[in-house]
């Protein structure tokens, strides 16, 4: 019996010292791979402690493909994101499949599930953590075009876009919210440019005020002070003439994206009609 209790308490002493030995491995494995997953994606954040969202609508070009951040959402209920993005092949090559990757910056990479995936728009969703700070998606090029590259988009928790909920919904339902969207920056495109049309008007309204003024003032300088202003003169006019042109460009501009708004409208109402 004495026997019978030695060996029952020699394989519960082995038992316990495996299973402390498989929890140090497992342990260690964990951190391993944690650190694994840090030093390969580090480069992809730099040293910022806080990592600079990519500012929506704006075309990015790479490898013949122009790439718009159209819209990032988060879902904090669900802990879900869903991020919109838009891509045109001026190459038609024909090569217009993508890989996607999600990485959080504190946890790691992210499952994703591609929703919608076409030639001109994609759009994904995934989970995250409810502590997220900084997220990152990763679109992979084809192949064909750049094996092993891909174009980075960043998003912080100041510049996502809170949403009550997140609801799937068709192609045609998610280019109806595209084209809406396309409408407002449009929109906003256009009073900045006004905008800065007027700034420029103000500008130009301060160089004739100052040239007025040294014309004024010419009749009591020397010839060499008379030499002087009419050189502040010549750069003031030139300053003029060259902002007339920026408000011309501009105007351009603005007479373009009108027309964009537009036919943006005729795309939506479109489709619209064949939602009903």
């Amino acid at each position: 019996m004495d026997n019978e209790k030695k060996s029952r308490l020699f394989f519960l002493q082995k038992e316990k010292r495996l299973r402390h030995k498989n929890f140090i491995i497992r342990a260690f494995l964990v951190v391993l791979i944690a650190g694994y997953g840090f030093f390969f994606t580090s480069s992809l954040w730099g040293k910022q402690d806080v990592i600079q969202a990519t500012p929506y609508a704006k075309v990015i070009t790479d490898h013949d493909r122009d790439m718009t951040l159209d819209t990032w959402k988060y879902d904090e209920a669900q802990n879900l994101m869903e991020v919109q993005i838009s891509i045109q092949n001026n190459a038609m090559d024909g090569y217009d499949k993508y890989t996607y990757k999600a990485i959080d910056r504190e946890h790691g990479f992210l499952s994703v599930d591609p929703i919608l995936e076409t030639a001109d728009l994609v759009v994904l969703q995934f989970h995250v953590q409810p502590s997220w700070q900084s997220l990152s998606v990763q679109i992979y090029f084809p192949d064909e075009i750049a094996d092993g590259d891909f174009r980075s988009f960043y998003m912080n928790r100041a510049a996502v876009q809170s949403v009550d909920k997140i609801e799937t919904l068709t192609e045609t339902g998610y280019r109806i919210e595209k084209y809406e969207r396309d409408i407002t920056y449009t929109e906003d495109a256009i009073k900045d440019a006004q905008a800065e049309i007027e700034d420029n008007n103000e500008r130009i309204r301060t160089y004739e005020q100052e040239i007025q003024a040294i014309q004024n003032d010419l009749i009591y300088q020397t010839a060499r002070e008379q030499e002087n202003s009419q050189h502040l003169i010549d750069t003031a006019t030139s300053n003029i003439e060259q902002l007339n042109r920026d408000n011309t460009s501009i105007e351009e501009e603005i007479k373009e994206d009108q027309e964009k708004i537009e036919m943006l409208k005729k795309r939506l109402n479109d489709l619209e009609e064949t939602e009903k």
